[in-house]
């Protein structure tokens, strides 16, 4: 259960650095994105959308789908957008403004 926990850690960490740098993500973080958008919250706010729509899966699984429930469906969900919100954070503490499009556009690469 521990290297589940890790594994969806290190999976948040980098849907995070993903999403702060603009780059994509992963076709689950892109429905989270989405919707981060259409709210219009800043990047660094991905976590508290993904809790959003977490808590809301959760709900309509209880109601539809209770027998699906699992450990697993648990581990995943819950800590999610906590743990975005972590790899948002780092982002901001390893990356302080240098991010790949600000490189870019210092250099003229590629233009």
């Amino acid at each position: 259960m521990a290297t589940a926990i890790i594994g969806v850690f290190l999976v948040c960490v980098g849907v995070a650095i993903n999403n702060n740098t603009q780059l994509g993500n992963d076709p689950v973080g892109i429905i989270y994105d989405g919707i981060r958008q259409a709210a219009q919250l800043s990047h660094a706010q991905l976590g508290v959308a993904s809790n959003y729509i977490n808590t809301g899966l959760i709900i309509i699984l209880f109601f539809f789908g209770r027998k699906y429930i699992n450990v697993g469906t648990l581990i995943y969900l819950v800590p999610y957008g906590f743990f975005i919100s972590i790899g948002s954070y780092l982002y901001t503490v390893v990356f302080v403004g240098n991010t790949l499009c600000s490189y870019v556009n210092k250099w003229h690469i590629f233009f």
